[in-house]
């Protein structure tokens, strides 16, 4: 059985290295209302598809960030402190634009490869799958033609510590990917 995250590009991303296609798709919390699902299901091919629900923070103005925890809060501006004094200034840098998003993918590659999915450990990062690394490429840069696809990178010191693929459907950005440099874990 395999599995896809992403029911649109499920043919890209079940081939697998034999060849063979898969006799069964198992897709996880695809919204019973998306047209994924309907899709599915009328096709007369899906004896079921398990539907869940999607979790939203809606963080598009100050106040909406009150109903953040405020414990959360303050341990993220504690460590954002701790980070700034053992290693400098913490600035996120956004990669939205165009090609600016291949050059942002590429930060968040080196990024997500010097964590412990690298070389050095379960070889599960993106740069480590040529076609893992493929598929999220060009996901990310048919999604950036319309401007609905970005990469967020935090800077620790000026060094890359974290990051973030995201993809946007309608007003909603949603996460696809995190990664970070275990070098900076407090």
């Amino acid at each position: 059985v395999q599995t896809c995250a992403l029911p649109i590009f499920c043919r890209d991303v079940v081939a697998d290295h034999s060849g063979r296609r898969p006799a069964v798709l198992r897709f996880h919390r695809v919204p019973e209302r998306s047209c994924a699902a309907r899709a599915f299901l009328a096709s007369g091919k899906a004896s079921a598809v398990q539907t869940g629900e999607r979790y939203y923070c809606d963080v598009t103005t100050k106040a909406s960030l009150e109903s953040l925890s405020k414990k959360n809060l303050k341990n993220v501006a504690r460590l954002r402190r701790r980070a700034e004094r053992d290693y400098g200034s913490v600035e996120r840098v956004s990669y939205q634009e165009g090609s600016n998003v291949g050059e942002g993918f590429q930060a968040f590659c080196r990024v997500e490869g010097a964590s412990w999915k690298g070389a050095d450990g379960t070889r599960s990062s993106l740069s480590m799958d040529p076609v893992r690394l493929s598929f999220y490429r060009n996901v990310l840069m048919a999604f950036a033609q319309t401007n609905s696809a970005r990469v967020d990178i935090l800077e620790i010191g000026g060094i890359p510590a974290a990051g973030a693929l995201a993809l946007r459907s309608g007003p909603v950005w949603n996460l696809l990917k995190v990664g970070f440099d275990e070098q900076f874990s407090p």
